[in-house]
């Protein structure tokens, strides 16, 4: 790790921000889970009637340490994290990291207890996957989620065996049976173009199929040509239950193929895709050939893989160069090259003391894919140069508006 030196070149800490991001070439079917929401029982909240803080009793408090272990905040006091407005009937909601969140003072359970919650998205289950946590955390859950509440099993297909446009067809034509009748299409497709494309099937029951094109999602296609990824929601606490519990299993053998053939399983019995007949009953259709091989390639996965996704810095790099670029420039141009610079480096120094502890979990995941570990206290030093380099640091952010030394003439 390059933990010696990290105040190193600017130019060096641009460069690994725009190289073309290296994705392995997959071929045929691969498979994860790519959402976990899970609600708790045993967390017993001591009474505040304001509730104002979390206040825990001793064995609840244990347990919770448990649980923060997983993110790396095991001796972290709660009260102390960034904390945010809940949502679904929770008062708070804490980031553990990138894609993951715990959510407390929930409704009240049947034993008294107010019901404590975690959403884990696909990002966070690819950070914790490859942390070698996703499976020490699930066993926990396990053994202390009372219950299950979503879980998205997902198939990212590298083989054009049953594409996205065959599946729109046969939809538009009625020709699949679905245990919801709900089809619905985001988006409209052009030319047999199916770029942000989304189809839904069950949408307001407790599963829900989504279809769509995951290298156009992640702007990826002139890298991977083809992935198509199928996300089936399910909201079933004992389906949920049962698929955590052969992920474990599965994981510890090294054979995921009961896995995948259980949750191909639910797949299919949500949803045939067939072909018509004279026959009036539509459930005696044969199976389309291509979707009961989708099915049958579905069954026989061997790979439980998270691909290689952008980040949020990623995410976060493409909003800026594609929104504040065209201004940046202007900027340059009207300020000129020592007051634009000054300026850049007063706003950092202004914004710094906003950055909670969020941001800097932000921070920190970034220069680790670059491989450098961070540093709060270097952070610090770093921000304090910035602010001696510019000399009345204090009163420059009022006087911006001066452009002495933009490269404009000035009017007589």
């Amino acid at each position: 790790m390059k933990n010696d030196n990290y105040e190193y070149d600017l130019l060096e800490q641009i460069q690994p921000l725009f190289k073309n991001m290296k994705l392995p070439s997959r071929k045929g079917f691969t498979g994860c889970c790519d959402w976990l929401s899970c609600t708790f029982d045993c967390f017993y909240y001591e009474p505040d009637n304001m509730l104002s803080n979390i206040i825990l009793d001793d064995v609840s408090n244990e347990k919770i340490k448990s649980l923060l272990g997983f993110f790396g905040k095991e001796n972290v006091n709660l009260n102390s994290l960034d904390r945010d407005r809940g949502t679904s009937s929770f008062k708070y909601s804490y980031v553990l990291q990138e894609g993951c969140t715990l959510l407390m003072y929930g409704p009240e359970c049947s034993n008294g207890n107010h019901a404590t919650a975690l959403n884990i998205s696909g990002s966070g289950m690819s950070k914790l996957f490859r942390d070698k946590m996703l499976i020490p955390l699930l066993k926990y859950c396990q053994s202390h989620a009372y219950k299950y509440t979503r879980f998205d099993f997902a198939l990212d297909c590298f083989e054009d065996v049953f594409p996205i446009s065959k599946a729109f067809q046969l939809s538009e034509q009625g020709f699949y049976i679905c245990k919801s009748n709900k089809f619905t299409i985001k988006g409209t497709p052009k030319d047999g173009d199916f770029e942000g494309i989304t189809l839904y099937y069950g949408e307001g029951s407790d599963m829900l199929l989504r279809i769509y094109r995951k290298n156009y999602e992640q702007n990826i296609q002139d890298k991977v040509l083809f992935w198509d990824r199928w996300e089936l929601q399910i909201r079933d606490h004992d389906r949920i239950k049962q698929l955590v519990l052969l992920l474990i299993i599965a994981f510890e053998h090294d054979n995921y193929f009961d896995y995948f053939n259980f949750g191909a399983g639910i797949l299919r019995d949500f949803i045939e895709f067939k072909m018509k007949t004279n026959d009036s009953n539509k459930s005696r259709w044969p199976i389309d050939n291509d979707y009961y091989k989708f099915i049958n390639c579905a069954n026989s996965i061997k790979l439980f893989a998270y691909p290689v996704l952008k980040t949020n810095f990623d995410t976060s790099l493409d909003w800026f160069v594609r929104s504040v670029s065209l201004f940046m420039t202007q900027l340059y141009l009207i300020y000129g090259d020592n007051k634009f610079f000054d300026f850049i480096k007063a706003l950092i120094v202004k914004k710094y003391p906003n950055l909670k502890n969020k941001d800097f979990d932000f921070i920190k995941n970034a220069l680790a894919e670059i491989g450098y570990d961070f540093d709060k206290n270097i952070c610090d030093k770093i921000i304090n140069k910035l602010y001696d380099s510019i000399p009345n640091m204090h009163n420059f952010i009022n006087d911006l508006y001066s452009t002495d030394d933009s490269i404009g003439s000035k009017n007589e």
